[in-house]
């Protein structure tokens, strides 16, 4: 199982990466329900590398521990 190159970018923002620090501080993406950015996630939902849910009428997204570490690049650590 692998994230394709659109689904990685958005792992990685979930999780506020890259930043100096090279440790993640956050696990959350709000998707509109529709869309690229909201099929990326259900894909990895599917796989389950990531789980749902809403708040406010948005889609709301998190990695799963699996998910999480797949989108860290060498050097970086989950907080």
């Amino acid at each position: 199982m692998t994230l394709t190159p659109p689904q990685l970018r958005l792992a990685r923002a979930a999780l506020g990466l890259p930043n100096s620090r090279k440790t993640s501080y956050r696990n959350r993406h709000y998707t509109p329900g529709d869309g690229d950015f909201h099929k990326a996630w259900l894909s990895m939902q599917q796989q389950g590398l990531a789980v749902a849910g809403a708040v406010e009428g948005l889609a709301v997204f998190r990695l799963t521990r699996a998910g999480a570490e797949m989108a860290l690049a060498d050097g970086e650590r989950l907080c």
